[in-house]
């Protein structure tokens, strides 16, 4: 069988071009996974390039496992070299472990994932322990209002959480306190932020720890304060590919920039006009100069799309193109026109939810499922009243996003246990245990703790012990600790977790909460979670799974919410438009087109962020794949208050480009027939 066979011209281009630069711009649904995919696989295969030779950068951890899965299937046949050995590149992205089949050696992951697997190796050459902590964004805030706090910072002007924001924003930037102190105000926040930079940096270390932002950043440090190591990564990464190029910062365009250096065999993916991740630090300036960065750059476009219909391609192609900072390119498609695109004007959001409604009822009663509709807004506070109808109305409902796993306060109560088994000297770790469940040890006692640790300059954990003589509370808290720093050392990961409810008595102290049914629950998939992970990694410790839960970032809540919606068929899918990306649904509705909606207040005073909010409606208006509906109000009421609302500039982009269906009350276009996910007149 011919490996390219099931290519179209331009994916196959892309795919067999291997040596020089590549960027291959990669519309909505228009397959560049496959080409990432083949891409590898044709590497491997049929150029004879050892997988111990490919780094793959993907920006979720479940798009980095299902793609080593089917590249494996791809071909069955044995790749034409011997397989690595496992020491030079066998484990997982989690730090340890195999990577099945014939794909030993490959590199793929996360930038997060991979920088940690680096780190892991090599963090002594820039001062760390082998076996840091990684503190995700609820640890670092908690950690940035503890030097608040010890700052005597006026957290009413200057919040902790902004202060927490800013300071990512630096690393995002590759931004140090001592290269920040050169730029930055001797006033107002700047000043702040800076004393705020340098204590929480301290702490970090103090505590062998790093934040989520630092593996990006300490990884490009360590190539560039250590050349050897650099040039070992040079000469292994012959070959380097990167999706979605559009939303990388530039902390993970300039650790490209230094590992494709010597041989340039880079191929990056994505889509400028799907870059809506500006707020993170996603710069697009990265992917529009790709050329500038390599001038010997070839530039595939992937123009045909798979999803959508041409009604629904035409009435998106009319916003973006709108945008003066993108490539340029236009979808098109081989899939029927389709229904035309539909916009209501409704009196307000009450009507506009009423009219989402009946349009959904009417669709179901002719054959269609709950699961088959999405509703999207610009923000969270839209959902309210678009609830309450579909409650009414009788139509189940899910909100699709929501608190992550890892983010409950049960789950990182437990996370925090194994932490300090593991590193006692993680001291913010430590403050959230000490008293969970609840054993009196209060304020009092830990402000004697914190002195102690203060004047001997050693970790909390040492002052617990110190003072745990004279204090039973304390003592029976160490006493635990102990126990577990021994159990973790002896048992299989499940069983130190089950061990640790048992010494603890946590899932119990749950028993007395309002919500302890969810809250067990959630527990108890934590100890499935590490049961499953045991399964995949057979041999490794706890520290691997506490990696994996650490590297769990919000890009990887795409995958979360495609397994959401899939165990919700019968219940509408409500989110924000951020939250669809990288979605799709039948039919879609897009709410609130209107100035200060959408495009979003915040955003009206800025070309670029005009720009940002303009690819953010093409992105919702491309996850639908036959009905696309758009909505506004001529009144809204917004913080109180009931205001005249206009119709936003893309709506009347789309009404003027394109050929779109306006319909001023609810339509009769339903008494068709809905069959399998299409509508039929």
């Amino acid at each position: 069988m011919d490996l390219l066979e099931n290519l179209n011209p331009p994916q196959r281009k892309a795919v067999e071009h291997t040596e020089g630069p590549l960027l291959v711009l990669a519309g909505a649904g228009s397959g560049k996974t496959r080409v990432i995919i083949y891409r590898i696989a044709y590497l491997i295969y049929n150029k004879g390039i050892s997988p111990d030779n490919i780094l793959a950068v993907t920006f979720t951890n479940k798009a980095a496992e299902e793609m080593k899965e089917r590249i494996s299937r791809v071909r069955k046949s044995p790749p034409p070299y011997p397989s690595p050995d496992t020491k030079s590149g066998g484990e997982g992205m989690g730090g340890g472990g195999q990577v099945r089949g014939n794909m030993n050696g490959l590199w793929i992951g996360t930038f997060h994932s991979i920088c940690l697997r680096l780190l892991r190796r090599h963090s002594q050459a820039i001062g760390y322990r082998n076996d840091f902590s990684i503190y995700d964004k609820s640890d670092q805030s908690g950690l940035v209002k503890e030097c608040v706090k010890e700052l005597n910072i006026n957290e009413e002007l200057y919040p902790a959480n902004s202060i927490a924001r800013r300071i990512s924003y630096l690393k995002n930037r590759l931004i140090t306190p001592d290269k920040f102190s050169k730029t930055a105000k001797e006033f107002g926040m700047d000043a702040r932020v800076l004393t705020a930079y340098r204590l929480y940096q301290d702490k970090l270390v103090n505590s062998n720890a790093m934040d989520f932002d630092d593996l990006i950043m300490k990884c490009a440090e360590l190539f560039e304060k250590n050349p050897d190591i650099l040039h070992r990564y040079r000469d292994r990464f012959r070959y380097i590919l990167v999706d979605e190029y559009q939303d990388t910062n530039p902390a993970q365009y300039r650790l490209i920039m230094l590992l494709s250096d010597k041989h340039q065999n880079l191929c990056v993916v994505g889509d400028d006009d799907q870059s809506i991740y500006r707020f993170r630090g996603a710069e697009l300036q990265n992917i529009l100069s790709f050329e500038t960065d390599f001038p010997s750059a070839t530039i595939i476009r992937l123009e045909q799309n798979y999803r959508s219909t041409c009604s629904i391609l035409d009435a998106a192609g009319t916003v973006i193109e709108k945008n003066i900072g993108r490539r340029l390119k236009r979808l098109w498609t081989e899939n029927p026109a389709g229904e035309p695109v539909v916009y209501h004007r409704a009196g307000d959001e009450r009507d506009e939810a009423d009219y989402i409604t009946r349009c959904i009822r009417s669709m179901i009663k002719n054959g269609g499922r709950p699961g088959d509709f999405a509703v999207l807004y610009r923000t969270n506070a839209q959902s309210r009243v678009i609830e309450e109808v579909l409650i009414e109305s009788g139509l189940p409902y899910v909100i699709v996003g929501g608190l992550r796993f890892y983010e409950r306060k049960e789950i990182k109560d437990i996370l925090a246990y194994i932490k300090v088994s593991l590193r006692p000297e993680d001291d913010t770790s430590l403050r959230r245990i000490i008293n969970v469940p609840h054993r009196g040890i209060g304020a009092v006692t830990m402000n004697r703790v914190e002195e102690y640790a203060g004047i001997h300059s050693v970790p909390l954990y040492e002052g617990v012990l110190k003072l745990s003589a004279d204090n039973p509370r304390l003592g029976g808290f160490t006493a635990i600790i102990e126990k577990l720093k021994a159990a973790i050392k002896e048992l299989t990961p499940s069983g130190f977790v089950s061990r640790l409810f048992e010494m603890t008595g946590y899932p119990d102290a749950l028993k007395k909460d309002e919500n302890a049914e969810e809250r067990i629950e959630n527990v108890m998939e934590l100890l499935a979670a590490v049961k499953r992970y045991e399964e995949r990694m057979p041999g490794t410790g706890i520290a691997g799974f506490l990696d994996e839960a650490s590297l769990l970032s919000d890009m990887d809540e795409i995958a979360n919410r495609k397994s959401q919606i899939a165990n919700n068929p019968d219940r509408v899918s409500l989110m924000t438009l951020h939250s669809a990306k990288g979605l799709e649904f039948p039919v879609v509705f897009i709410t609130g087109l209107e100035e200060g909606m959408l495009p979003h207040a915040g955003a009206l005073g800025s070309i670029d962020d005009i720009e940002e909010e303009r690819r953010l409606c093409y992105v919702g208006m491309t996850r639908a794949k036959e009905r696309l509906h758009l909505t506004s109000v001529a009144k809204r009421n917004i913080f109180g208050q009931s205001l005249d609302r206009t119709e936003s500039r893309f709506l009347r982009e789309v009404k003027k480009g394109s050929k779109v269906k306006i319909e001023i009350d609810i339509p009769d276009m339903y008494n068709n027939k809905f069959s399998g996910g299409r509508i039929f007149r």
